[in-house]
């Protein structure tokens, strides 16, 4: 490709309701325009290029009709229809009222009846610290965000053998406790009584819950991006 010149991508998206036959077809009304070599996108495996295409002004539908409210979960560069329900409730989510010609409002200006009620106790993440030995002493590492989505800044796998998880509500200490016993298993127990230390002031008068990482509840993963 000649220096300087523009670099085109041609994506193929279907949504929920698309079918084989109309992805195909649209496929080979590409090919007929001679628009090039053809890139299938699946709905919520958007690439960062076909994202950023939009310029902040995509919003994904699901292929739902009926509701009075729609819920979505956004970020900087756009937004995706989510379940319209307590469980999906998160900080950094919009509204949009179908009664209102579509105008979206930012969570805490309007909802469906249930959101006053629950607002309050969304749980947030803010900060996830990793549990590291450094010059014979344990101390908490800051982990950096993964995520372009506001409010899944954390991914589920960056969660170590020891970590703290900060949320707005209380803090998390989550362990991979050894199976077996013997000096492995009171080695890790000293490092987790030094994490439970630097947890208590993290926390602040928050209360702290301790949790095993192979057991974690449904509602603890709901703080991260579905994987």
């Amino acid at each position: 490709m000649p220096k300087g010149s523009q670099k085109e991508i041609l994506f193929l998206w279907g949504g929920a309701a698309a079918s084989e036959l109309l992805l195909g077809e649209a496929a080979l009304l590409a090919q007929d325009l001679h628009l090039g070599v053809t890139h299938n996108v699946k709905p919520g495996m958007e690439p960062r290029a076909f994202l950023k295409a939009w310029k902040g002004r995509l919003t994904i539908e699901k292929n739902t009709t009926g509701d009075n409210f729609k819920l979505y979960s956004s970020c900087e560069e756009f937004s995706r229809e989510v379940d319209c329900r307590k469980e999906s409730l998160r900080h950094g989510m919009k509204f949009e009222y179908k009664k209102e010609n579509g105008r979206k409002v930012e969570i805490g200006k309007g909802g469906p009846s249930w959101f006053e009620e629950v607002k309050k106790s969304v749980e947030k993440v803010e900060k996830l610290w990793s549990a590291e030995n450094f010059k014979d002493r344990i101390v908490a590492i800051e982990l950096p965000s993964r995520k372009i989505w506001t409010n899944f800044p954390y991914e589920l796998a960056q969660l170590t053998t020891l970590s703290i998880l900060l949320t707005n509500l209380r803090v998390y200490i989550v362990s991979d406790t050894p199976k077996t016993e013997g000096s492995h298993a009171q080695d890790f127990q000293k490092r987790l009584d030094c994490v439970r230390e630097i947890a208590a002031n993290i926390a602040n008068g928050k209360t702290i819950k301790e949790l095993e990482i192979s057991d974690l509840p449904k509602k603890f993963k709901s703080l991260f991006p579905p994987v």
